[in-house]
């Protein structure tokens, strides 16, 4: 992974972590002409979990992450 805000920021907190897109994102996840306005979410493709600068796991899961989703 690339220098990101995302890794300098989990660099800058000591017990947290940090989620972030590892490729530029937008909330249409039917695509520009399928998602309406209702429907748009950027909680989908590829997201990495940060922690002290080092990405702890990449997930493709859609929606909301859990704990479970950190280990």
């Amino acid at each position: 992974m690339t220098d990101s805000i995302t890794k300098n920021l989990s660099e800058e907190l000591a017990n947290g972590y940090v989620i972030g897109h590892t490729t530029k994102a937008n909330p249409n996840i039917h695509g520009d002409k399928k998602t309406s306005r209702e429907q748009q979410d950027y909680r989908h493709g590829q997201r990495a979990i940060w922690k002290d600068g080092k990405v702890l796991k990449t997930t493709d899961k859609k929606g909301i992450l859990t704990l479970m989703d950190f280990v």
